[in-house]
């Protein structure tokens, strides 16, 4: 009983992942994205030692990298970023239930997923990579902030700039029109200040 009540939570998990995978999937067709087949960034899976999952997670983010525009991409690499999938994180994140997080100096950032937070935290982490030390918190965090609202967001990412910054550059991803109508001076600061497009 014991073994098929944990079969039965195993192919849930696999069939949850097909499904956001395939979904993905349309969306990426639909926008006429194609997954690459390499991309320029050190991804680490050391950590899990199934060979199926860790194929599985790389092609989840490769997935997940077709969606970044090229100016995106760029500042990645200008960051000389990693990312590390871990099973689990240091505190505070693991006991938050965190399912990424960024570790960021000058002239490197760490991104560190969990294979359930793929789909859900790697472009939201890829915004504090690249958006890290481009940020003056006073002067811009009032006037951007006050798009929150807008966007309909959580209110949790209004609660600083690199969680603004991070969480907007995610909706750029995703919906571009929103952003530029819905939340204008978001829209250029990312345009401008991260992504060098004037």
């Amino acid at each position: 009983l014991l073994l098929n009540f944990f079969q039965n939570i195993f192919l849930m998990s696999i069939r949850q992942n097909m499904i956001l995978n395939i979904k993905l999937l349309c969306t990426l067709y639909f926008k006429n994205v194609r997954k690459p087949d390499y991309i320029p960034i050190r991804i680490s899976d050391k950590e899990y030692p199934d060979t199926s999952k860790r194929t599985n997670m790389k092609e989840r983010i490769y997935l997940q990298y077709a969606q970044l525009s090229q100016k995106i991409r760029e500042r990645l690499i200008t960051r000389n970023v990693e990312i590390y999938c871990k099973e689990h994180f240091i505190e505070p994140f693991e006991g938050n239930g965190s399912l990424g997080y960024t570790e960021s100096r000058p002239h490197k950032a760490v991104i560190y997923l969990k294979d359930e937070g793929i789909e859900f935290s790697f472009i939201h982490e890829v915004g504090h990579a690249v958006t890290r030390y481009l940020l003056n918190e006073g002067k811009d965090l009032d006037k951007l902030l006050q798009e929150q609202r807008k966007l309909k967001l959580e209110p949790y990412y209004a609660k600083s700039m690199s969680e603004w910054a991070a969480e907007i550059l995610r909706v750029l991803v995703k919906s571009p029109k929103e952003l530029k109508e819905k939340a204008p001076r978001s829209y250029l600061f990312l345009m401008r200040q991260v992504l060098n497009v004037y």
